[in-house]
């Protein structure tokens, strides 16, 4: 009886030594694919802050003007502020009387 107690507790232990091994696994695949999620959006926020870096300054060598919340901003100031994480900025078009763009302003938007 002593035998068949012990072999049933290490069948007990061995099957939840089992199921604890595949929650580990289980978790240990899911942060990989969160980190991968993380390295590929952050990716892809560096190639849109770059994209939007070289239209900023092909706009700012045409002349227009560039202002982020109120201030006169250079293009790679615009570009970090406004393509981030958990930030969000909208373009106001400035038109001039002659109806070519003379300004692009960003303003942080926030929830009210």
């Amino acid at each position: 009886m002593h035998d068949e107690s012990h072999e049933r507790m290490s069948e007990v232990t061995k099957e939840s030594m089992i199921k604890e091994n595949i929650t580990k696994e289980g978790i240990t695949k899911a942060n990989v694919i969160s980190e991968e999620a993380v390295k590929k959006d952050a990716a892809e926020m560096s190639v849109a802050r770059e994209n939007m870096l070289i239209l900023l300054e092909q706009m700012q060598q045409k002349g227009v003007k560039l202002f982020v919340d109120g201030e006169a901003a250079l293009p790679g100031e615009i570009a970090a502020r406004a393509v981030c994480e958990g930030s969000t900025y909208m373009a106001d078009y400035v038109l001039g009387d002659t109806g070519a763009l003379e300004q692009i302003r960003f303003d942080r938007v926030t929830g009210r």
